[in-house]
């Protein structure tokens, strides 16, 4: 700022300041002084302005025994009386940021969050310098799934006061949810840096380095909080969930047992040590574990559409009469009611039952369609811009590198529920693979290239390359190849041809009508797979994946397997040794013996494959046939 404007600024201030509009006089000084920190004038008028603005607010705020009244009853958890009382005083104070302010948190512990954002927005528009109510309100956001403005608020609490260890941990919350775990990582250090023993960011930390394949620095902030707090049950959670990541499954139940034992009734811990016995095959185990979990929480609807899929049941089973008791409560909440119709789903299906089974599955998708707020247009959508895009990403590809240090990718790619966990246990059963499930990092590093349909650079891709390959090598145990199992990745094959050209691409499909119920008769908790919960939505997402298949498969064939699920069960020696040698890979008999392989599996599928290769699961759905109302004719084929 130059000398002649400086003395512009100072007089435009001054004239603001005798016309008595402070908040514009209050902005040109302050401006001045970002300048010139040292300018005397500035600094003088801007003390006295402080003052004035101070005196100001307090004349807009009730008494001061009335708000220390209301903050009493705000700490005793009495936030309908806050909420009242400071609804009524708003009235006759309307300009009090502090009584908006307290309005914002009194709603925000109703509940009612909508409320609350509006009390915070308000309080922020009478004190735009009141970092609290900025940062009140993208905790508020957050909570309402408006991520971006969640971080913008956090942002301007953080430029009003850089040392605010609680807007930069929420900071890094919003960061992770957004996708951008580096700076969610950064985030959460600053604030450790500020409050070294802060437990929350120890944990917000530990989760975006989890998140981000840096499993050991994980656990490290996790061991750092049961320093500070032996009793903190939810540190020795996310160390079992972390050492699950890294295939230490044993250990990990250890500490999710742990965890228990701080707190008797901690759900999460209960249904993370229930999952990791079910992947790693351990049944009966985890179906004593679901007795103990259902006699702390009787109505938690989760664990019983977890424990339908284990048990063997018989018509006479007690069990079933206690979950239909949980059915009818016209009380219960339609997440755990969702879980419930899924659970009675299996329970009738296999003794029988097909029409109560049906009826209980329709509902439960319903209930499940309704609570994602989906709608099939949002794939058509992603889907034609992926297909636009596709062109433009082929005209940057990398060429083919060898001899890297990085283990080679093998995609296993396809619908969801078409055998594609199967043919991981196939291929993984080979000495030279190792299977690490459901890896995000292409859609992670690559969706924006994917559909932003303008013109990527070889750079691009590279970063995209390394990323992938890095963050895949964490998962590969060491081994030759890695298997990344994401059925969705069909969407971004010319990425991976691109970005990855030495890659191994699977591509495994099964009969239409058999996927598409197949999914439809699941409950799947991962993202990305709304369209499963409508007859016609899964039939209409089948009909764009063979679409886009079918074009990948005119430009890339000679890059991709494909692999018919149900030649693999009618012929299995065939076709798996026809695999294993489009891969390149020297031939072992063990990947005969899928149902052998001892590795982890955390897909739906997770007990269909402990069992040898079956023929005849794709003749299931006719069950249901008079049920479905057409909605499976004129599936497209590959054969």
């Amino acid at each position: 700022m130059a000398k002649i404007s400086v003395d512009r600024a100072l007089a435009r201030a001054k004239t603001h300041e005798r016309k008595g509009e402070i908040d514009q006089a209050f902005s040109l000084y302050k401006g001045v002084l970002e300048a010139f920190p040292k300018n005397a004038r500035a600094q003088q008028a801007l003390a006295k302005l402080s003052q004035l603005r101070q005196a100001a607010q307090a004349s807009l705020n009730p008494p001061k025994e009335q708000v220390n009244a209301l903050v009493a009853l705000y700490n005793q958890g009495q936030f309908a009386a806050v909420a009242q009382n400071a609804a009524m005083l708003v009235q006759s104070y309307p300009g009090s940021f502090v009584l908006w302010n307290l309005l914002g948190a009194a709603h925000k512990g109703l509940g009612n969050l909508e409320e609350a954002a509006r009390g915070f927005h308000r309080a922020c528009e009478l004190s735009p310098e009141f970092a609290d109510a900025h940062n009140n309100l993208g905790v508020v956001l957050m909570d309402l799934g408006r991520f971006d403005e969640a971080m913008a608020s956090y942002r301007t609490a953080l430029e009003i006061k850089p040392s605010y260890p609680e807007a930069l941990n929420n900071l890094g919350k919003a960061l992770k949810e957004l996708g951008q775990i580096d700076q969610s990582i950064d985030a959460c250090r600053k604030a450790l840096a500020l409050r070294p023993n802060y437990v929350e960011a120890l944990i917000n930390l530990g989760n975006a380095l989890k998140e981000n394949g840096e499993l050991d620095a994980a656990i490290e902030a996790y061991r750092k909080i049961i320093k500070i707090n032996p009793e903190f049950s939810k540190a020795h959670n996310n160390i079992g969930a972390t050492l699950e990541a890294q295939g230490n499954f044993d250990e990990a139940v250890d500490w999710y047992q742990k965890a228990i034992d701080i707190d008797p009734n901690y759900v999460e811990a209960y249904t993370n040590i229930l999952a990791t016995l079910q992947h790693s095959g351990k049944i009966d185990e985890a179906i004593d574990w679901y007795q103990k979990a259902l006699a702390v929480a009787p109505d938690h609807g989760e664990w019983y559409r977890l424990l339908a899929l284990l048990k063997k049941w018989t018509v006479d089973d007690p069990l079933i009469a206690q979950i239909e008791e949980q059915y009818s409560r016209i009380d219960l909440p339609e997440e755990d009611r969702c879980h419930i119709c899924f659970a009675l789903y299996t329970i009738y299906n296999s003794i029988g039952k097909y029409e109560q089974a049906f009826a209980r599955l329709s509902e439960g998708n319903t209930l499940r369609k309704k609570l994602c707020n989906y709608h099939i247009s949002q794939d058509a959508k992603l889907f034609e811009r992926i297909k636009n895009t596709a062109p433009l990403i082929q005209n940057a590809a990398l060429e083919p590198v060898e001899n890297t240090e990085e283990p080679t990718p093998i995609f296993i790619v396809g619908m969801p529920r078409s055998g594609t966990t199967l043919v991981e246990q196939v291929v993984s059963a080979h000495s030279e693979v190792f299977g690490a499930g459901e890896l995000r990092y292409v859609e992670k590093f690559g969706r924006d290239i994917a559909i932003d349909e303008k013109q990527p650079s070889p750079e691009d891709l590279e970063t995209i390359r390394q990323q992938y390959l890095e963050a895949a090598a964490s998962h590969s145990d060491g081994s030759k190849y890695v298997i990344d199992k994401m059925p969705h990745n069909f969407r971004f094959v010319p990425l991976i041809c691109a970005a990855i050209p030495e890659a191994k691409i699977i591509h495994v499909y099964r009969e239409p009508a058999a996927t598409c119920w197949s999914n439809f008769e699941r409950y799947f908790p991962s993202k990305g797979l709304e369209y499963c919960y409508d007859l016609s939505d899964v039939a209409e997402f089948f009909k764009m994946y063979v679409d886009l298949m079918k074009h990948w498969s005119e430009e890339f064939g000679d890059r991709i397997c494909d692999l018919s699920y149900d030649r693999l069960t009618l012929d299995q020696e065939h076709e798996t040794r026809r695999l294993i040698e489009s891969l390149g890979l020297p031939w072992e008999d063990a990947c005969l013996s899928p149902h052998e392989n001892t590795r982890a599996v955390k897909t739906a599928s997770f007990a269909q494959v402990r069992k040898p290769v079956y023929k005849g699961s794709s003749q299931k759905w006719m069950k249901y046939e008079t049920y479905l109302d057409g909605a499976f004719e004129d599936l497209p084929e590959f054969d």
